[in-house]
Formats: C-alpha cells, structure tokens, sequence
C-alpha cells in the first residue's frame, strides 16, 4: 500500500507529497446529528463495560443489589431469564457522588 520511500519520509518528518484537486461544484454538508443518551442501558455481556460508563456487568450488578443505581427487570411471566435494564442518569449520579465523596476525603 505505502511505498518504503513514503514511510521514510515520513519518519523523517518530511511532509508526503499530495496530489490537490479542484472542482467548481457546490459541495454541502448534512447538518450533524447529535444523539441524546438513552433513558436506559441494558447490562453488558459478562467479561465486557458498558460503553456509556465504563463499568462492567459485576460492579453495574452489585450497586443494583445495594441500591446504589436503580434498575428493572423486564420479563414474561412464567419465564426464568428477563433484560435488566439500568437508569443511565442512576449510574450518572452514583458517579458524581464518588466524586464528591473523593474531594471531601
């Protein structure tokens, strides 16, 4: 893909040489879009974090268990296995009294 001559260069600090295009079209681009967090996170699978707070399943598992994040359970009736889902803002919160508890400390 990259030629020996390039990736000296650029490991020498020289800039590579690139090609400039011109065009005489209007280009425009679509406007960002900004997702809201979602109300709920469902737990991660077990040996993995959750990517909105970084925590994994055992840790998000026993603040559920000590009231620490609030969380529902969601499942038939009659059924053994269900989704547990999780307040984002509860893990938010449960986060930032850390926070203040570390800088009383």
């Amino acid at each position: 893909m990259f030629s020996n001559e390039l990736v000296t260069n650029v490991m020498r600090g020289k800039q590579p040489h690139i090609m400039k295009t011109e065009t005489t079209a209007n280009i425009t681009t679509p406007p960002a879009v900004i997702q809201a967090p979602p109300e709920f996170v469902r737990l991660p699978a077990p040996k993995e974090h959750c990517p909105w707070c970084g925590l994994g399943r055992s840790h998000l598992n026993s603040l559920i268990a000590d009231g620490s994040v609030r969380s529902v359970s969601l499942r038939k009736k009659g059924r053994a296995r269900g989704v547990r889902l999780v307040y984002l803002q509860s893990i938010i919160d449960y986060i930032k009294s850390m926070e203040k508890e570390a800088a009383h400390a």
